[in-house]
């Protein structure tokens, strides 16, 4: 089984229309395709191809030139991260929501990746609990956040765990590693 055509689009075609463009553009079509992906890993789906027309179509790069990514172009790194992983981990997830996808691995150095990808989300309150490591750093595609290779360090908590608060609600794509 293939999907040969996966990508997100307006919901009108009409480019007069201000705005059609703008999920093209923003991290409502990263969340859309990172999402998507992670939760085909789990489907008798044997291909999937993420549609890209020229380097400068469905927010992949800016302009024809390749070089600047844009919110999808980092979703595609993100899950090309996880895709040179080692082994994929299953997380257990306590309090699981249709809204969002979790994919997890451990690269051949043993830090542990975890991409969660948030499509049309509502709040969320994210705690990891992986034992043995002492430190997490977090990247992150959303509108709000200029630079998706911006790292973030998350202090543990008392009891061990890393806790991330979602608050905007809509669309992000959450890169954390585990040291």
């Amino acid at each position: 089984l293939c999907i040969s055509e996966l990508h997100y689009g307006p919901l009108s075609w009409d480019f007069s229309i201000p705005g059609v463009l703008d999920s093209f553009y923003n991290a409502e079509g990263a969340a859309f395709m990172t999402y998507v992906y992670t939760k085909l890993l789990d489907t008798s789906l044997s291909m999937g191809f993420y549609y890209s027309w020229a380097c400068g179509m469905w927010s992949v790069t800016k302009g024809n030139s390749g070089r600047e990514l844009l919110p999808v172009g980092h979703g595609l790194a993100y899950f090309a991260e996880m895709a040179r992983c080692k082994a994929r981990l299953m997380p257990e997830i306590t309090n699981p929501s249709d809204d969002a996808a979790v994919l997890c691995g451990v690269t051949e150095e043993g830090t542990v990746k975890v991409m969660v990808s948030f499509f049309k989300a509502h709040n969320a309150n994210v705690i990891f609990h992986v034992p043995g490591k002492t430190v997490c750093r977090m990247r992150r595609i959303e509108d709000n956040e200029p630079d998706p290779q911006a790292v973030s360090v998350i202090a543990p908590r008392e009891d061990g765990s890393f806790a991330v608060y979602f608050e905007a609600g809509g669309n992000a794509v959450f890169m954390f590693e585990f040291i």
